[in-house]
């Protein structure tokens, strides 16, 4: 009788182990899920079709992107893609729009470009950091 209770017991705490690891591991990957989709929305729009930009500005003033921002989008872009949250077409359309900015005279991404009565001005400088943030997207992304 006491082995028959033994067994019970062990058998009730593995099967209550088993749950709460299962709901821990399911709850961050449900976690990611939800603030990735939660970030395109508030922060990834379209330029057209092809493109869309990290607009810095969040929802507050009128939209910009920076360097920075899109290699980080990019970066985050290519991670989802490695968890099955985003897909390469999320990807392709942030790396299109850095492809069509990047300087003509050094092939760089232009810092700052900012929406002025519907026409895209670029800076005319690049910053390192976001050039970096791009490359290294890049690569993740080739590895996924």
């Amino acid at each position: 009788m006491k082995v028959k209770n033994l067994i019970l017991i062990l058998g009730t705490i593995i099967a209550y182990l088993g749950i709460i690891g299962y709901v821990r591991m399911s709850n961050d990957r449900t976690l990611e899920e939800r603030y990735y989709h939660e970030w395109r929305e508030d922060y990834i729009k379209n330029k057209n079709q092809n493109e869309q930009y990290v607009n810095a500005a969040g929802e507050k003033g009128p939209s910009f992107a920076l360097s920075e921002a899109q290699g980080y989008g990019m970066l985050l872009a290519a991670k989802a893609g490695e968890k099955h949250l985003g897909s390469r077409i999320d990807f392709q359309k942030l790396d299109n729009y850095y492809l069509a900015h990047r300087l003509t005279n050094s092939n760089l991404m232009s810092w700052r470009q900012k929406d002025r009565k519907n026409i895209w001005r670029d800076n005319p400088v690049s910053a390192s950091d976001g050039d970096i943030m791009v490359a290294q997207a890049l690569l993740h992304a080739n590895r996924v």
